[in-house]
């Protein structure tokens, strides 16, 4: 998009002044943060992929938002630790954002820049690109959802290494004298199938503490400041608000130049007369 190929194409600028002074005039905290640094025409906003076609509308989020790609046992999972760390359930009460304007055009036909209303809390991760990329790549995530351990080398080897553990034991008591000594294959066959549901149980428990272990540290790589560097890395921001409003990719190149112009200051007559004359 360039800024001359809309001044070119003659296109309204009174939907864009309607859509930045309403901006200003309710998301002004938001645009303060995002402003706190000198922004140039080439920086990036807060992205959002949207089957929408307005020039600029007003969006709600919901508090009980059901995953797209992500089990909702896994959700829940991430929300409690998000919770702990940020009284916040990220996953379920946030819109999903990016600095990516690329990724967010994969979720929807056209992206909209995100403006949080009033208050406002945002958690990202320098390491997180996009959580559901990170989840659905390992099988463990499928394997605590279906209480199910799909590798059956694990399972075999876990068995192995019991039924070795048992007949050392068996080995350590035995009593040369005796004439009733016992081979390992023998062994095996005696005690395997005793143990098949033992060793499950444990593979099962240990794969619970390493999931839960895993989205707890993954959690605490989650940072709620520095949006400037949300932005940059292109890594999947979650804003969380009540309100929010959410402007057309067509506008991009007017919102990037009224910002690296005016920064946060308000448009008065003066500045939309300005902006009149792009």
């Amino acid at each position: 998009m360039r800024l001359q190929y809309y001044i070119n194409e003659g296109i309204d600028k009174g939907i864009f002044i309607e859509s930045l002074t309403l901006i200003y005039d309710k998301c002004y905290p938001f645009i303060k943060e995002l402003l706190q640094y000198k922004f140039k025409p080439n920086d990036d906003l807060l992205y959002s992929g949207r089957d929408k076609t307005a020039d600029y509308f007003k969006g709600r989020v919901r508090s009980d938002r059901k995953p797209r790609d992500i089990n909702e046992e896994i959700q829940e999972l991430f929300d409690k630790e998000f919770y702990k760390r940020f009284k916040v359930r990220f996953r379920s009460n946030s819109i999903f954002c990016t600095g990516d304007y690329e990724q967010a055009s994969s979720y929807g036909s056209n992206v909209y820049a995100i403006f949080p209303i009033g208050k406002y809390k945002y958690a990202w991760s320098p390491v997180v690109y996009d959580l559901f990329t990170d989840i659905v790549d390992n099988p463990k995530y499928d394997d605590y959802i279906n209480d199910d351990i799909s590798d059956p080398m694990a399972i075999d080897n876990a068995i192995d290494n019991k039924i070795d553990d048992m007949y050392n034991e068996y080995l350590r008591n035995y009593d040369q004298d005796e004439d009733d000594y016992i081979e390992y294959d023998d062994f095996k066959d005696e005690h395997i199938d005793a143990i098949i549901d033992e060793v499950t149980d444990e593979l099962l428990d240990n794969l619970k503490y390493e999931v839960e272990s895993e989205v707890s540290e993954i959690v605490d790589t989650y940072k709620d400041n520095k949006l400037k560097d949300a932005i940059i890395s292109h890594n999947e921001i979650m804003v969380n608000c009540k309100e929010y409003i959410g402007i057309h990719e067509q506008w991009f190149d007017y919102l990037k130049q009224y910002f690296s112009v005016y920064g946060n200051k308000k448009p008065t007559k003066e500045i939309i007369e300005d902006i009149r004359n792009w």
